[in-house]
């Protein structure tokens, strides 16, 4: 009779078997990108309602963008109407505002902007995670480092555009419309406003790394400064995913960090884990946890990772992946619990 349980010939057999084998996805982001103008009355009069309906759904990224039409002497469109104008003709949607676009998809100029549902079809999953982050540089230098990771094995694979940009959280104006507040106001693109090419990550785990350091002119509230970036196909300009950094800026030097580039190993023990697991080999950092299922199904997850312990009482006995990540690393493993 053999003296070991039959579970510990079935760990054997699967941890053979790389961790990119089990696929999970992050949720999508919803960006709402808002043409308006501080000029126009009926900007004034449709925005409100707009701005409503995004303070009941927090989670929507939302930034504004100031064409130089119908109203050319807009002060935000003038203070760059090169990129402003040309992320609006990107969408073909030159001439005319308030207009939306949400996750790349324009949104009828006749739609009731307040309207609680208008979000609901945009929401789903992607197998792109987009973290931002921002670094000072200078008296008013700022480093975007916008860190692209692969999560999932499913479409989309090859080239994508990535748009990036700098935005400002609130500009107190009066452009002569009667609105005093325009919002995460678009003032300087990073790459081409129409989207730069780039090669997306092709194996699960792994990261690229862009980086982009402007000077924030006088007229910036630089305390306020925001970096955006949002992932979109070529074909159809989908948003595959969007990320919004906050107005913190670390002084941590750029060259300081480690560039994520590939999956790291994680060691967990004890394996096989009954209520506790605990994790060594991570550089030293925040962090954030997923644990799945061999099936890709999320079961436990956490925005904090709190010291190096997690605790795993309720969790059914089999073999899952541990996934621990941040904006510059990612690390992956596998433990059996046994009950």
């Amino acid at each position: 009779m053999n003296k070991y349980p039959i579970w510990l010939f079935v760990v054997f057999a699967l941890l053979v078997f790389d961790v990119s084998e089990v696929q999970t996805q992050v949720t999508k982001n919803v960006i709402v990108e808002h043409f308006t103008n501080s000029r126009c009355p009926i900007c004034a009069s449709r925005n409100p309602g707009f701005y409503t309906n995004l303070r009941q759904k927090p989670e929507i990224i939302c930034i504004s963008i100031h064409p130089s039409a119908p109203y050319t002497t807009c002060p935000l469109s003038q203070a760059n109407r090169t990129h402003n104008d040309a992320r609006t003709n990107y969408y073909g949607i030159y001439g005319a505002t308030p207009r939306l676009v949400v996750n790349g998809e324009v949104i009828s100029a006749g739609r009731n902007y307040g309207d609680p549902t208008l979000f609901d079809p945009y929401a789903g999953m992607s197998p792109i995670e987009i973290k931002v982050t921002q670094f000072t540089n200078g008296d008013r230098d700022l480093t975007s480092r916008v860190v692209i990771s692969r999560v999932s094995d499913q479409a989309p694979h090859g080239e994508v555009l990535l748009f990036a940009g700098l935005v400002e959280d609130t500009v107190y104006i009066n452009g002569g419309n009667g609105e005093p507040e325009h919002y995460n106001v678009l003032r300087r693109s990073l790459y081409s406003p129409q989207g730069m090419e780039i090669t997306l990550p092709q194996t699960v785990g792994d990261s690229i790394v862009f980086e982009k350091t402007e000077t924030a002119p006088g007229i910036w509230n630089y305390d306020r400064m925001k970096t955006v970036a949002i992932l979109q196909s070529k074909n159809n300009r989908a948003t595959i995913q969007s990320y919004i950094s906050s107005s913190e800026k670390s002084n941590q030097s750029t060259t300081s960090v480690r560039n994520a580039s590939a999956r790291e190993l994680l060691r967990v023990y004890p394996n096989p884990a009954k209520d506790v697991i605990v994790l060594e080999g991570m550089y030293p950092g925040e962090y954030k946890y997923d644990i799945m299922a061999i099936n890709g199904q999320r079961i436990l997850s956490g925005e904090t990772l709190k010291g190096n312990r997690i605790e795993i009482i309720g969790m059914r006995e089999g073999l899952y992946l541990i996934r621990v990540y941040n904006q510059q690393h990612i690390y992956s493993s596998k433990i059996w619990v046994s009950k």
